[in-house]
């Protein structure tokens, strides 16, 4: 029987391992046949047999067991997967036909093969001649493959030639060094070199976590996902790996099996980087006396890592270009307005304010022009302002200053009021006084004499 614990041992017989001679539907199968002196299996009418009975086209022989043709094996090229064809017409041969396999240290000095190790048989009998494929658990030490045919009546086949399987290579796993920053966009990379001697790579079975490539799954630990993975044939295995906010260095398992059913297993890590953090720095509060309808400030803003915006919390202003760190903003009237920093990072946003003042401008009026005379050797002048609260300050010619609003000044010259707000603002005006100091000049004509006769005279100034 072919169940487990039912095929027998046959071995160290000095002719044949079994060997039938005349009768027919003797099936003989998932035994151990090996180490005997002659055939492992001998369909041999007449003694002592020992010589291997060729396949003959469609089977057509007769006894013992029909003569059944043995499988034909081709050549191995795969650790673990032979092929072959039997050549049994339907007409001399009972189908379905089972095909069975062994694994053997050393083949049979006859060429065909005896049976050491059962390796299982087809999953579907054969229904009618033509090819087959069988895949099989390479066994350690026996590598040489061989296999016989039995019919739907149990008549077993002689044991086919040998054929030699490659020795399977374990796939071999090279995870890369990866890493990300958290919060940045993912990319895809190369995470692992996966090779095997035997096959091309894209048809080992490949898994990340447990799942397969195909369809590729998305696999996320601590924050770290991986998708969009694909294997070529020369073993580069590329994925997209991004880190979320938040994530922190993570490792995946990956595996890779072969046709033969061996699994190499390799531990890939991605390091996580911390996102550096956002920075806002709006500047130092601004202000600025009036110029006008409107007065122009320019923001002196600064940032780091990460994307810059700036708006307005309150006021009357607008910014030329909310995107640039030193924007110009147009500032109409009068008052104040708050402005807002606003710095988006991959992980974090910051905000930062400053405040903007315009404070209405001061005017001076210094008055008219001023004479000095000799009648008049002072003047007094009048500087004034239309806003309260304003401090008064003249110069003048000799040195001269005064915080009066209205001094007196006895020196001719260009004398200048500056009027200054309590914020600051300042206005100027200039007055000019002149001197008119000439003096007059007097003729009182000539020299006159009173005389007995002439008792008065015209004096002619």
């Amino acid at each position: 029987g072919t169940a487990a614990g039912e095929g027998n041992t046959i071995r160290g017989n000095g002719e044949n391992g079994g060997q039938v001679r005349t009768t027919i539907n003797v099936a003989i199968r998932a035994n151990a046949i090996y180490g005997n002196a002659k055939l492992g299996i001998d369909l041999a009418p007449t003694l002592p047999g020992g010589t291997v009975t060729p396949n003959d086209a469609n089977d057509s022989d007769g006894r013992p067991n029909l003569l059944q043709n043995f499988p034909v094996l081709d050549a191995i090229t795969q650790p673990c997967t032979v092929t072959g064809s039997l050549d049994s017409s339907t007409t001399h041969t009972a189908y379905p036909v089972r095909i069975d396999f062994y694994a053997n240290a050393a083949c049979d000095s006859a060429g065909n093969g005896e049976g050491e190790v059962y390796l299982g048989s087809l999953p579907a009998p054969l229904t009618a001649p033509g090819n087959f494929s069988f895949s099989f658990s390479p066994v350690a030490g026996k590598s040489v493959i061989t296999a016989t045919a039995t019919d739907n009546n149990g008549n077993t086949s002689e044991f086919s030639a040998c054929r030699t399987a490659p020795v399977n290579q374990t796939p071999v796993i090279a995870p890369m060094s990866v890493s990300r920053v958290e919060g940045q966009p993912g990319s895809n990379s190369t995470i692992a070199n996966i090779t095997d001697a035997n096959q091309a790579s894209n048809t080992l079975g490949i898994t990340l976590n447990g799942q397969p490539l195909s369809p590729s799954p998305t696999i996320t630990v601590n924050g770290v996902t991986i998708s969009n993975l694909a294997i070529n044939a020369a073993g580069t295995l590329t994925a997209d790996v991004v880190a979320a906010c938040g994530a922190t260095s993570a490792s995946f398992t990956l595996a890779a099996t072969d046709n033969c059913g061996v699994t190499a297993t390799g531990s890939l890590t991605v390091t996580v980087t911390p996102a550096p953090a956002a920075i806002a720095n709006a500047g130092m509060d601004q202000a600025l006396c009036s110029a006008g309808t409107t007065t122009t400030f320019t923001l002196a803003g600064s940032a780091a890592n990460g994307a810059t915006a700036w708006s307005v919390v309150n006021g009357p202003v607008s910014i030329t270009n909310p995107g640039a760190l030193n924007s110009t903003v147009v500032f109409t009237g009068t008052g104040a307005a708050t402005l807002r920093l606003t710095v988006t990072g991959s992980c974090n946003t910051v905000t930062d304010e400053v405040v903007l003042t315009v404070y209405p401008s001061s005017d001076a009026d210094a008055g008219p022009d001023r004479t000095l005379t000799c009648a008049t050797t002072s003047v007094t002048l009048n500087g004034s302002s239309t806003a309260s609260g304003v401090n008064f300050s003249w110069s003048g010619p000799g040195g001269f200053t005064s915080n009066a609003a209205a001094p007196v000044v006895g020196v001719a010259g260009l004398y200048t009021l500056t009027v200054t707000s309590a914020a600051g603002c300042t206005a100027s005006d200039t007055v000019t006084v002149t001197s008119d100091l000439a003096a007059p000049n007097a003729e009182a004509g000539a020299d006159k004499t009173l005389t007995c006769s002439t008792t008065s005279v015209t004096l002619n100034g």
